[in-house]
């Protein structure tokens, strides 16, 4: 998810992502290197809840965190697979894909194409989607669901927000949710969330799903160090979901929860707003989710940032 000034939450290359360096809760999944041996596997951090496959100790480096992760389960768009290396990835439909597993860049989903996806994967974008070959192209590509940014951080609707919901739904997206980048220089945050609502309700109401997410990210720079004034923003959010009678929702890394609202504030999970969740690795699984601010598990989950399908600039949700 990304702002006019493209500030994501975790600014994460590619090239960081195929080394395997992912954060989760303060552990790391990251990849020690093959499993001696063996053919198949790698060696990560188990206790980080980075293996969903079988787990064998005592070939692998490193303390008795470290073990090696075979046959981990994948999820793509294009189906479910299996982590393996890239030269074990023979006979199966399609070719290896990087992005949906943990290890190192040999180490990629191999999809067995006979296996449908599970789940619902999705996309967010910041730009304005006009064309309909193009959203139609992201569809057939294996993405059924969009977020677009309808409020921005500068304290303004989005007004390309509507022409890419209408667009989306048209070329054959299943559902449109907004997500609010909301301005905490501006003040009036329950403002903030009726003027998007207003603004979606009167010029794409018939495209827009009806939910709206809550951006929370940007710790130092869009939010300050006081947890207390913080926390008196995002309930005035809360507020404003409720006066227009919404369902919302909170996107959110663990670190940035932590930063921005305190290690002990539970207010969003309190009040029933579902977690969408960030973790720039994995594809679509939950593997790795550790609780946070009161959810013991996500809704949703962004997968990897900075993406293009289609020729568009995109971020990957499941």
């Amino acid at each position: 998810m990304t702002d006019c000034t493209k500030y994501t939450i975790l600014i994460l290359s590619v090239v960081m992502l195929q080394t395997a360096v992912v954060h989760v809760a303060g552990s790391v999944c990251l990849s020690q290197g093959d499993c001696s041996g063996f053919d198949q596997g790698v060696c990560i951090n188990v206790t980080a809840g980075c293996c969903g496959g079988q787990v064998q100790s005592g070939v692998c480096p490193g303390n008795s965190d470290i073990q090696c992760c075979s046959q981990n389960p994948c999820n793509a768009p294009t189906g479910q697979g299996t982590c393996l290396r890239t030269q074990e990835c023979t006979g199966f439909g399609d070719s290896p894909i990087p992005g949906y597993c943990f290890g190192g860049s040999n180490t990629q989903c191999c999809v067995d194409s006979s296996l449908p996806p599970t789940g619902t994967f999705a996309l967010d974008i910041s730009a304005e989607l006009s064309s309909l070959d193009t959203a139609q192209c992201m569809v057939k590509s294996g993405f059924s669901r969009i977020v677009v940014r309808s409020f921005r951080s500068v304290g303004s609707i989005d007004s390309n927000a509507c022409t890419s919901m209408t667009t989306a739904v048209q070329a054959g997206f299943s559902a449109a949710d907004g997500y609010l980048f909301p301005c905490t220089s501006c003040g009036d945050p329950a403002g903030q969330v009726t003027d998007t609502v207003q603004y979606l309700r009167s010029n794409c109401t018939d495209a827009w799903s009806g939910f709206l997410w809550l951006d929370i990210e940007g710790y130092g720079t869009y939010w300050g160090g006081n947890a207390t004034v913080n926390q008196d923003f995002f309930e005035g959010l809360v507020t404003g979901c409720d006066k227009n009678g919404i369902p919302c929702g909170v996107y959110c890394s663990q670190d940035e929860w932590l930063s921005i609202m305190g290690p002990d504030y539970t207010g969003a999970a309190d009040s029933g707003l579902p977690l969408w969740w960030v973790l720039w690795s994995g594809g679509g699984t939950y593997f790795g989710f550790v609780p946070y601010g009161g959810w013991d598990q996500p809704a949703f989950k962004q997968y990897n940032g900075d993406q293009v399908v289609c020729g568009f600039d995109v971020d990957y949700d499941w």
